[in-house]
């Protein structure tokens, strides 16, 4: 349950309760008024009790139906149940178990009076006692020790009962507040981490789109180089000589040059090439174009700071790797201390240029994260090959990561890359201590 629907359950129960103990009294103190033999409650004058009459039955209501709302409004409650005390105590009403309201509502003023400083309950509970035993007939200086005895029976046992209470809630309160605190600095941190990690794999993307269409922009050139080429007529030559045969042999004319060979690839396969580069750069620039939309979800105030400014690749730089690179990342691990088996299952096939790059870097990541954090020393890579997606999963053999949770889940800046790049081609992720050691990390990316 949350903790929203834990507290309103709580609130509905306290009410239960409270309304309990007010019926309660109530009825309790009818059958006392009714029954002259029953003298239960509070006797501090020493004159006779008046006749139950409406003033008596104003005083027991005022005293019991207010405890209702005690937890609402302590310090209101208070001053209406202790004014209807001070009353029934100077006017002479019978004592009725609906006196106990007073010592419910000092302790209620004491443990819910929030609105207060804890002491404001203290000094006019105390000034209210003694100026009762000043307006009460009949008491004396002789009966001093009696009425500081009550006092500490009465008033300071309710307090302090209440003011321990109202001392815990707020220690609880402000542990809450702090855990609420840490938690959402801690959310906020990790949106923060990821929307940055969101706009590097959108750089990187855009320079995955810039370098498809650039290789479109060349083979549509080429294309038009093989077009023209093969429209253009033979030139022209000088008048065709006589024949041979006519001709002394010394002046015979010599063999025509062998007219240059016609280029291997045709305009058809270059345009197969610009169609199949095309409908690639199509699919990654529908991730790219999706992507802003990602980052303003998580940031719905628009940080200037993640916005995005790809530039195109300078020319000459290396295209980023692909699950066609995973031998040299083993072999590079594996120089550095971190033996590596690779598994592939089904039928390999060119995947997108962005999904491919996405696929390496989450191998390369995983495994990183192996080497560095767990000090792992195996580990095992696995790739599968679906219908519409490409399944990762890279397991290790290392120690526990200082950034796992109870539940077994790994939060971590690598962590956060790994998962963005398969949400943003439309994949799942999970990253988890493994019960036995070590560490399983899984990703799909769909390729359709």
């Amino acid at each position: 349950m949350s903790v929203p629907g834990a507290a309103a359950g709580r609130r509905g129960r306290d009410g239960n309760t409270d309304v309990s103990l007010a019926g309660f009294l109530l009825a309790s103190s009818a059958v006392a008024l009714v029954t002259p033999a029953v003298q239960a409650g509070i006797t501090l004058g020493q004159g006779p009790p008046r006749p139950v009459d409406a003033l008596t039955v104003a005083v027991v209501v005022a005293q019991s139906v207010p405890l209702v709302w005690r937890r609402r409004d302590p310090l209101v409650v208070a001053a209406v149940v202790l004014t209807a005390f001070v009353a029934g105590q100077t006017l002479g009403v019978r004592p009725t178990p609906s006196d106990v309201g007073a010592l419910v509502a000092l302790y209620s003023a004491a443990a819910y009076g929030d609105a207060v400083p804890v002491w404001v309950p203290w000094v006019a509970a105390t000034a209210l006692w003694w100026g009762l035993f000043a307006l009460l007939p009949g008491i004396d200086l002789g009966d001093l020790a009696t009425v500081a005895g009550l006092w500490v029976l009465l008033v300071v046992v309710p307090l302090v009962l209440g003011t321990r209470l109202r001392q815990r809630r707020s220690g609880m309160l402000q542990e809450h507040v702090a855990r609420a605190r840490a938690e959402r600095e801690r959310d906020e941190a990790a949106s923060r981490v990821a929307a940055e990690e969101r706009a590097r794999i959108v750089g990187e993307l855009h320079d995955l789109v810039a370098r498809r269409v650039g290789a479109i922009v060349a083979e549509a050139e080429r294309a038009a180089a093989v077009a023209a080429e093969a429209a253009t007529p033979v030139p022209a030559t000088s008048p065709p000589p006589p024949p041979a045969a006519a001709l002394p042999a010394a002046t015979a004319a010599p063999a025509a040059p062998a007219r240059a060979t016609a280029p291997s690839v045709g305009p058809a396969e270059v345009l197969r090439g610009i169609a199949r580069d095309g409908r690639q750069a199509l699919t990654d620039l529908r991730h790219l174009v999706g992507a802003p939309a990602v980052l303003a979800a998580a940031h719905p105030g628009g940080e200037a700071g993640l916005a995005v400014a790809p530039v195109a690749p300078p020319p000459g730089a290396p295209a980023p790797p692909g699950l066609a690179a995973l031998d040299d990342l083993i072999a590079r691990l594996a120089a550095e201390g971190l033996e590596v088996v690779l598994a592939v299952e089904g039928t390999p096939r060119t995947l997108p240029l962005g999904v491919d790059v996405s696929a390496y870097r989450i191998v390369e990541e995983a495994l990183g994260n192996a080497a560095r954090h767990g000090r792992a020393d195996r580990a095992r890579v696995t790739v599968r090959y679906g219908p519409d997606e490409v399944e990762l999963e890279v397991v290790d053999e290392g120690r526990a990561s200082p950034t796992a949770s109870r539940s077994g889940a790994v939060v971590g800046r690598g962590v956060i890359n790994m998962r963005e790049r398969a949400a943003l081609f439309g994949g799942a992720f999970s990253a988890a201590a493994r019960p036995g050691g070590g560490f399983q990390v899984r990703a799909s990316l769909r390729t359709a």
